[in-house]
């Protein structure tokens, strides 16, 4: 009987669970590559046709095979020769690579790729394994199912703000809407609520519009991503990064301090003659073992206290993102606060006014804008996804939150739930356990893994 193995999103980790599959399968088989708005791959982080959103990481490393480093450079470079390895290309060409990639390897695959649109909203068990069911009403069954979920829109800021936030003012709560970002007024301020790389992207994308007005940007502590150095920014150096985890680890293991790792490394950016990203550069291949060494209480503290200098240091923008960053705000076209917002209401005249107290000054401050966009990052919260299917497969038990609520609990194998055999999770959820898991790099081997595990079972 030919094995159907269902993967519900088809976004990057799903795409590429779907590729590994094809390109692995030594027996026939079908996959069923499921997605509410496009099964073709790509997802919503390269389903975009404006080139000024490009990739944070150069072409060098983001193929989709483990073993074929080189394979997005030489596609970049086929449909481009001034795209070589080093470069930081447009999100829209690694979405056409994706779907290339999938296309091919399925000419020529075993297996069968079958793409449907469709919404999954629940699934049941039955003798062959389960059956999903779609808003359409479309059963499907599958022998194995692959939850691939990317990230989740933010919480509404009414929810984030309880209290404090009037439900007539204009606010674009889903950041990835371009379309309600195009319709925000020209000629009046924006507040955009968040400085991370959504909040980055949403400002770009405001700023194309060439209007007269300024993008205000708040977050807590006021903090934005930093950049990658224009050369020689991911040249590995063996020796370097040998000391610089040996000695990070030592101080783990010795103390299990958040104190004193944190310590340790500023200590290595101090002594060592390299730039302080060559440091953080190689923490990366040992952050899975760091989290999951640290205590409940030491990763409690980093959540709390420590995330935001970290996300702005670990993930870093293209160095002709950041030049068009600081050219923003040199020419006064965007301002970035530290700020804890405390009301936003709607006047008279349909503008809102927006309170918020500053980190530094301890003083409240007016704000006038024409909208607020919600950018202050992905839901982790299971019970707060907006998604069906997650709060289905939550309410029954199948799929649960982690300890420290930043994504599920998910098994070495993959699997979500031990009552569940084959149903498994591969996407940037796998945070709660990995840490260092919603980047290409790092999701490409989980995605590789995967297709192994579920093609070993099949056998």
């Amino acid at each position: 009987m030919i094995k159907l193995v269902a993967i519900i999103g088809a976004g990057f980790s799903g795409a590429t669970t779907a590729i590994h599959l094809l390109k692995a399968a030594k027996t026939p088989m079908r996959v069923i590559l499921i997605d509410a708005k496009s099964p073709h791959g790509g997802g919503l982080a390269y389903s975009t046709f404006d080139d000024n959103f490009v990739l944070n990481v150069p072409a060098q490393n983001m193929s989709v095979f483990p073993d074929r480093m080189d394979d997005f450079a030489q596609y970049c470079n086929a449909e481009d020769s001034a795209l070589v390895s080093s470069s930081f290309v447009s999100r829209r060409i690694y979405g056409e690579y994706l779907k290339q990639r999938l296309s091919s390897v399925a000419q020529t695959s075993m297996g069968e790729l079958v793409l449907l649109k469709e919404r999954v909203i629940s699934l049941t068990q039955d003798a062959s394994g389960y059956q999903l069911h779609c808003s359409s009403g479309l059963k499907i069954g599958a022998h194995s199912v692959v939850l691939s979920f990317g990230h989740f829109a933010p919480k509404p800021l009414d929810a984030l703000l309880p209290g404090k936030v009037d439900a007539k003012a204009l606010i674009v709560n889903n950041p990835w809407d371009v379309h309600a970002i195009d319709s925000v007024p020209r000629n009046k301020d924006v507040l955009i609520v968040g400085t991370g790389h959504t909040a980055i992207d949403t400002l770009f994308r405001l700023e194309t519009a060439l209007a007269d007005r300024r993008i205000w940007m708040f977050s807590r502590h006021g903090l934005h991503p930093q950049g990658h150095r224009p050369v020689g920014e991911f040249h590995k150096d063996p020796v370097l990064q040998k000391m610089v985890q040996d000695r990070v680890l030592e101080a783990l293991l010795r103390t299990h301090s958040l104190r004193a790792v944190v310590k340790v490394v500023r200590q290595l950016i101090s002594e060592l003659d390299v730039n302080w990203r060559d440091v953080i550069n190689a923490l990366r291949p040992i952050t899975p073992t760091l989290w999951q060494t640290l205590p409940k209480t030491e990763k409690s503290r980093f959540l709390r206290h420590v995330v935001p200098y970290w996300d702005v240091l670990r993930h870093r923008l293209s160095p002709l993102a950041i030049k068009r960053l600081r050219t923003s705000f040199d020419e006064g076209r965007s301002t970035i606060g530290a700020y804890a917002i405390q009301s936003i209401r709607t006047q008279r005249d349909g503008d809102i006014q927006v309170t918020a107290k500053c980190r530094h000054t301890h003083q409240a401050n007016s704000f006038t804008v024409g909208a607020v966009v919600n950018c202050s990052g992905p839901t982790y919260d299971i019970t707060k996804t907006g998604n069906e299917l997650v709060s289905f497969l939550s309410s029954q038990g199948i799929l649960s939150q982690d300890e420290m609520k930043i994504g599920f609990r998910v098994a070495a194998d993959y699997t979500v739930n031990p009552n569940f055999p084959r149903i498994y999770y591969v996407g940037p959820m796998l945070k709660a356990t990995h840490w260092e898991a919603i980047a290409v790099p790092e999701l490409r081997v989980h995605t590789a893994r995967l297709a192994q595990t579920i093609l070993e079972d099949s056998q």
